[in-house]
C-alpha cells in the first residue's frame, strides 16, 4: 500500500530525495519548479514512509500526507461570468490542488438562469474524464434546487458547494455549505476551516470511486502505467506542460493527440503485451489529450480466452 506525500522544499539537494523514493520501490507523481524552490508529489511503500520524513527534514523541507494525490477533480460553476468565477472557483482549484490532486476549471455554456440553465454532452463527457466533480453554485437554497440537473446524472461521484448551510436533496451524498458566490478572496480563518471540511467531503468522493474500481480491480496500477509510459514513450518528457501524464483512479491522461501517441506506442510491450492490450485508448473531449482507462482483471480474462 503506497502512502502519497507533498514535498515543499528548495531545489538544492532535492535530487537526493528522488533518488530515494526511487530506491525504495516509490513514484514521483508530479514535480514543479519555481526558480530556487521545487514541490514534488510523490508516492512510496507506507511501511518506508518515515525514511522519506526523515530525509525531507534533513532538506529542512516540508512534507505531508496528502488525500486527494493521484486523482483528478473538475470544478464545474455555471459560466464563466464574473458572478461565477474568479471567486470563489479559484481559490477552491488552489486549495484542492494544495492536497495533491489535479484540478480542471470548467465554466458550463449555458448554466446561468434558474429555468434555462443546460448541460450538454459535450460538457457531461468532459467532467466524467474526472474522478470526482465538485460543483461550485450560488448563495440560495431554491436556487441549488432549479439546478440539480446539472450534476444529478453526472456518472461520477460529485460533491455540491453552496451557501446555504444544509441543503438535502436525493441522490446527492456530499455537501458543503458555506462557500457560495464570493467577490473577495477566501483567505480568512474561517474560510479555510470550510476548505478543510471541503477537501474532507471531497476525500470520501475519491475513496468512493477508488472502492467502485476496487470492487472488479485493474490489470495494472495507473501509477504502474504512468511510469512504463514515462520511460518507454519518445518525447513525453519534452511535452511542455508541468503534467504531461494525468493520473486518474482508473487509468491515465496523456498530454498527446491520439494519433501520435498510437504511432508511439506501438512497439512498446509490457510484459509481453502492447499497451493497448492492457487499456481502452481514445480521445479526450479536451484538445490534444488521450485518455487511457485499464482493463478490469474480469474483463482482461475474458479477452485473453
Amino acid at each position: 500500500m503506497f502512502k502519497m506525500a507533498l514535498f515543499e522544499g528548495g531545489l538544492h539537494r532535492a535530487d537526493e530525495l528522488e533518488d530515494l523514493v526511487d530506491d525504495l520501490g516509490g513514484f514521483l507523481i508530479q514535480k514543479n519548479v519555481t526558480q530556487i524552490d521545487i514541490t514534488l508529489i510523490i508516492a512510496v511503500p507506507g511501511e518506508d514512509y518515515e525514511l522519506v520524513v526523515k530525509k525531507a527534514k534533513e532538506l529542512r523541507g516540508k512534507i505531508v500526507e496528502v488525500p486527494l494525490a493521484g486523482s483528478e477533480i473538475t470544478i464545474v460553476a455555471p459560466s464563466l461570468g464574473k458572478h461565477h468565477l474568479p471567486h470563489p472557483v479559484c481559490d477552491i482549484s488552489e486549495y484542492i490542488r494544495r492536497n495533491g490532486a489535479v484540478t480542471n476549471v470548467m465554466g458550463l455554456a449555458r448554466g446561468v438562469g434558474q429555468r434555462i440553465n443546460q448541460i450538454t454532452a459535450t460538457e457531461k463527457g468532459m467532467i466524467e474524464e474526472a474522478d470526482v466533480a465538485v460543483y461550485s453554485l450560488g448563495n440560495f437554497s431554491r436556487c441549488l434546487r432549479k439546478k440539480t440537473h446539472l450534476f444529478m446524472d453526472i456518472d461520477i461521484p460529485v460533491v455540491v458547494l453552496g451557501g446555504p448551510e444544509q441543503f438535502n436533496i436525493e441522490g446527492l451524498d456530499y455537501y458543503v455549505g458555506g462557500i457560495g458566490r464570493r467577490s473577495q478572496r477566501l483567505r480568512q480563518k474561517f474560510d479555510l476551516d470550510i476548505f478543510d471540511i471541503m477537501v474532507a467531503e471531497i476525500s470520501k468522493a475519491v475513496e468512493k470511486r477508488r472502492r467502485q474500481v476496487e470492487e472488479d480491480p485493474l490489470v495494472l496500477e495507473p501509477i504502474y502505467l504512468k511510469k512504463i509510459l514515462e520511460e518507454n514513450v519518445e518525447g513525453i518528457d519534452k511535452i511542455i506542460s508541468p503534467i504531461p501524464i494525468v493520473l486518474n483512479v482508473d487509468g491515465v491522461k496523456v498530454k498527446m493527440p491520439l494519433n501520435q501517441f498510437r504511432e508511439k506506442i506501438k512497439n512498446i510491450e509490457f510484459d509481453g503485451r502492447k499497451i493497448d492490450e492492457y487499456a481502452n485508448i481514445y480521445q479526450s473531449p479536451y484538445t490534444g489529450f488521450t485518455i487511457l482507462k485499464i482493463f478490469t482483471k474480469s474483463y482482461f480474462d475474458s479477452i485473453k480466452k
